[in-house]
């Protein structure tokens, strides 16, 4: 017998049992009900031959947006699922074009998009008149994302609105390891501050560690792990706090930041203020993170970071915003981003930056 093709539907999840592939597709992968099953089973068939998986994303923490998170943001070590993403923007596809007629006045985003993107203006025009048609930019970048993230973080309970994160116009790259650095310390007194959110250290969520210049909100280092105990991460905050000019840190203390503390504490480190997190103070803590972004005071963030201020949704208790525990993602980095901003609010600032 010769080669064969075998088709068939997603919920004959055991079909493929006992049977050897060299290659497999799996489409319209987001909306199968048991897709990590699907998967699973698929990629035993397969063994070391091609697997494909193809869809339009469906929902937050449906199948293919956790295989394609996972690749994207690999857990510590920089070492990924053994997935190579590949994401199509809008732009990818020639037809998306509409014709310019006499003289346009660009927006500033549209200007961005020409210039870091290398879009021709009749591409901005199809996007410009595509927005129009879905009453809104929410919905265009739902359907037709511009970055991979979009797809699933942009929905009508977005806690950041229409527009509000594009004053990002800096994103800096992560390495996906324990340590990232994008800028040489300048030893100016009060000069950079440090958020920590604090966790176990056991593959759950992330001990994250964020230096921020305190003068201009900037990222300039960051440390995470989720699989450091809490000793050696202390010993890592605070040689990152030492090496940025004794930085003064914002450690989350509950729970393990406690623990935390105590280590910081017998390392003879002294220059740290702990927050308390309660329901009312972890509000406080995102109207303060809110504020310098929809005030414009930012302009820079890390990528790690900007995913999860795009995953964040509205509470409708009331409640401080969350990311949904979906997926295996967490607001760990969005969490010591603001404490950052919040112990950056606590330092005078000099009368002209430098």
């Amino acid at each position: 017998q010769g080669p064969m093709i075998l088709a068939q539907g997603a919920r004959a999840v055991d079909s493929d049992r006992g049977n050897t592939y060299t290659s497999a597709h799996l489409t319209e992968f987001a909306f199968m009900p048991n897709g990590m099953d699907v998967l699973a089973s698929a990629s035993a068939a397969v063994g070391d031959g091609l697997l494909v998986i193809e869809s339009t994303p469906s929902h937050y923490g449906d199948p293919l947006h956790q295989v394609a998170m996972s690749a994207e943001y690999p857990e510590e070590g920089g070492s990924s699922n053994g997935w190579e993403v590949l994401f199509f923007p809008w732009w990818s596809f020639p037809g998306y074009v509409k014709r310019v007629k006499g003289r346009v006045n660009w927006t500033f985003e549209e200007r961005l998009l020409m210039r870091d993107k290398g879009l021709s203006q009749e591409q901005v025009m199809w996007r410009r008149s595509k927005i129009a048609e879905l009453r809104g930019i929410r919905r265009f970048r739902r359907e037709f994302p511009e970055e991979l993230d979009d797809a699933w973080s942009l929905s009508d309970e977005a806690y950041y609105g229409d527009g509000e994160l594009d004053v990002f116009h800096n994103i800096l790259p992560t390495s996906g390891g324990l340590s990232d650095q994008w800028e040489e310390p300048r030893f100016t007194r009060n000069r950079y501050v440090v958020g920590v959110d604090v966790a176990e250290g056991v593959g759950g969520d992330y001990t994250v560690a964020i230096v921020l210049d305190a003068w201009t909100l900037r990222p300039v280092a960051k440390w995470a792990s989720n699989r450091t105990g809490i000793s050696h991460a202390a010993e890592a905050g605070v040689r990152l706090a030492t090496k940025w000019g004794r930085a003064l840190m914002h450690i989350e203390k509950n729970n393990h930041g406690h623990a935390y503390i105590q280590a910081v504490d017998a390392l003879g480190y002294s220059n740290y203020m702990p927050h308390l997190t309660t329901e009312a103070s972890k509000i406080q803590l995102y109207d303060v993170q809110r504020t310098a972004i929809v005030e414009k005071l930012v302009d820079t963030v890390d990528k790690t970071t900007l995913s999860e201020l795009r995953r964040l949704l509205r509470s409708e208790r009331g409640l401080a915003p969350s990311v949904p525990n979906r997926g295996g993602h967490h607001d760990d980095h969005s969490i010591a981003y603001g404490l950052a901003i919040s112990a950056a609010h606590t330092l005078p600032r000099p009368s002209r930056l430098s």
